[in-house]
């Protein structure tokens, strides 16, 4: 069998480093790209998303992970011309390019090109998007839908949490120090593991999945609620939550939807991952 080549736009994510180790466990020929200059190596390619310049990169890859964006909410609004470059712009530029090959492009985008106005929103819903990082996702989206590349997946994916997740870790630490914590009781989320992530991006590349996709947990829950599963689990003081609205914390600029659930079935049907309940997942992110 001839070994896989692949490139993981994104190598410096967290995300993108799983996955590295993952296929790179997996015996596949793994590339990715650094932000950083210094970290350049022969298979480590310089990627500036405001000027993205490929010229010597290869042109045999088998399969295409863009998975850098500017993810900050906060950077994306305040400034919203450059943010717009790195997630809408430079993306499908880089897209176009690699289309001309016969690499499958597989884009991650984001559960929030849905209002959450309806639980379990499927794929032919329309898309409401939520903030300007969800509108830059469906923007690329759409690009990608209506282009002539041949090969392309795009999987739209609910928050990615693990233990090294900086809110988790400062969850934990917190309450085995004793000290309480207030986590947003207005919030809800439907989080998957980083484990789960990972497995999905490459079984999509495996069984050539195309169309879009989406996956999130089976079940939404508050944050709050989250850490109270999160405590009970690790045999915490549950004592120690104390939950607050966003209005209560003045965060006026997050967007709490009804609901946060996707529809899934299509990852269970034709990749065969089982959807994790909120149970499943922490038990996954603590594995």
């Amino acid at each position: 069998m001839n070994q896989k080549k692949g490139l993981i736009i994104g190598g410096d994510s967290h995300l993108g480093k799983a996955l590295i180790s993952r296929l790179e466990k997996d015996g596949w020929d793994i590339w990715s790209t650094t932000r950083r200059s210094e970290l350049a190596t022969n298979k480590s390619l310089f990627l500036n998303l405001l000027r993205p310049e490929m010229s010597g990169w290869p042109k045999d890859f088998d399969v295409i992970w863009f998975l850098a964006a500017q993810t900050s909410q906060a950077a994306c609004m305040a400034n919203p011309e450059q943010s717009h470059v790195m997630n809408v712009e430079s993306p499908i530029q880089m897209m176009t390019a690699f289309g001309k090959t016969d690499a499958h492009i597989i884009f991650p985008s984001t559960s929030l090109v849905f209002s959450g106005h309806k639980p379990f929103s499927t794929i032919n819903d329309p898309v409401s998007p939520v903030g300007i990082y969800a509108e830059h996702k469906n923007k690329v989206e759409e690009s990608l839908l209506s282009s002539s590349i041949k090969r392309k997946t795009i999987i739209r994916i609910s928050k990615v949490l693990d233990k090294n997740t900086i809110l988790v870790q400062k969850w934990i630490h917190s309450l085995q120090q004793g000290k309480v914590i207030y986590p947003l009781e207005d919030l809800n989320f439907s989080p998957i593991s980083l484990t789960k992530a990972v497995e999905v991006l490459v079984q999509i590349a495996l069984q050539r999945a195309d169309g879009i996709l989406q996956i999130s947990s089976s079940e939404q829950c508050s944050y709050a609620d989250f850490s109270y599963f999160l405590a009970k689990y690790l045999g915490l003081d549950t004592g120690l939550i104390e939950p607050k609205t966003t209005k209560y914390l003045g965060l006026t600029n997050i967007y709490c939807p009804l609901h946060s659930t996707l529809d899934s079935s299509l990852v269970k049907e034709n990749l065969g991952i089982p959807i994790s309940t909120i149970a499943q997942t922490i038990q996954e992110i603590l594995e």
